[in-house]
């Protein structure tokens, strides 16, 4: 008798259990193409602190991740010259990140950056897909860490991994399309 009481509780707790799970939700599968051509390509560059350093302008990453985002997607064939294919805006934020920047102290060493981008895929008359993506962080590996904890990275090219990484971040996006 304790056996069928305990087998009823069990059946009891797992069906009220079924009944709280919430349905999943499927993402309506929208025609986007093969091949993209990019129509408008803007990166905002923002920083907490001004350093004494020079690193990147703004135009400079610009111009880095826009050249990394066309070589990736031109490797698989997802770049077309085609008039007729549909487009892709992208607009993104990098926000340079310093060590202590966010404390009375800030310094020049570079620390991970913050990432934020839209891409927008439309074709002449109206938009087809949007995807964005926010508050996205680059994570180095154990030597990068130690480099950023002991305020190693000093210099533009320090910088290079960081805009690679939004450039690789973009393009792997735009493939998964």
């Amino acid at each position: 008798m304790k056996i069928l009481k305990w087998v009823g509780c069990l059946t009891m707790i797992a069906a009220l259990a079924g009944c709280g799970s919430s349905p999943k939700t499927v993402e309506k599968k929208i025609d986007v193409g093969e091949s993209f051509s990019i129509s408008k390509f803007e990166i905002n560059l923002e920083e907490y602190v001004t350093p004494e350093i020079v690193y990147h302008t703004n135009d400079e990453i610009s111009a880095l991740v826009n050249t990394r985002v066309l070589l990736l997607l031109k490797e698989k064939n997802l770049i077309s010259t085609d008039p007729l294919v549909n487009k892709i805006d992208i607009s993104a934020t990098y926000l340079r990140r310093f060590a202590g920047d966010q404390t009375p102290f800030p310094s020049d060493s570079l620390a991970y950056p913050n990432y934020d981008f839209t891409l927008n895929v439309h074709d002449d008359t109206q938009s087809l897909k949007t995807v964005k993506k926010s508050n996205l962080t680059y994570r180095g590996g154990f030597g990068m860490n130690l480099k950023v904890m002991g305020g190693a990275l000093r210099s533009k090219e320090d910088e290079i991994p960081f805009i690679e990484a939004l450039a690789n971040t973009i393009a792997n996006e735009i493939e998964n399309l």
